[in-house]
């Protein structure tokens, strides 16, 4: 450690990751075009760094990563840290986040509407066929109230 009062820098494995985009850190991965209501911020915690944002009923985000991945297998697993959140537990009516993969041919959509307080592991397996970019498209319907997205890791 070369100043004793900054905290030590570990390098991440990437040995297992085409495309990874933790604690959103200022590299390649990470960078996105973000558009639609509301505002993208980073939180900064113990926990680790992630993305967030709180939209109203009948609002919309939308991040593009700008960079793509390609695969070398026939399957590839797309892994996401993530949470979505509703500031009043009593409404039914859920948020969607709509992930989306397309590869030149055709859009793969992952659709996660599950609401929970802590940050969840959720992985999807999807059949290779060339460079891939990746979208993702938050959207809260009427009747949900206020709800937060945050995501911690692609």
């Amino acid at each position: 450690m070369t100043n004793p009062n900054t905290a030590p820098v570990y390098p991440r494995n990437q040995s297992c990751s085409l495309f990874y985009c933790g604690d959103w850190t200022n590299d390649a991965d990470c960078k996105a075009k973000l558009f639609g209501d509301g505002t993208w911020k980073t939180v900064h915690n113990l926990g680790g760094n992630y993305k967030s944002i709180e939209l109203k009923e009948r609002q919309r985000a939308v991040m593009n990563f700008l960079r793509s991945f390609n695969p070398h297998q026939k399957l590839y697993c797309l892994a996401l840290n993530l949470r979505i959140k509703p500031l009043d537990d009593s409404r039914t009516v859920k948020s969607t986040l709509h992930v989306r993969a397309f590869d030149g041919y055709s859009t793969r959509v992952m659709r996660i509407d599950l609401q929970t307080k802590s940050f969840t592991e959720f992985r999807y397996l999807f059949p290779f066929f060339g460079e891939t970019q990746l979208s993702f498209e938050f959207y809260v319907p009427r009747g949900a109230g206020k709800t937060i997205l945050d995501i911690r890791r692609v």
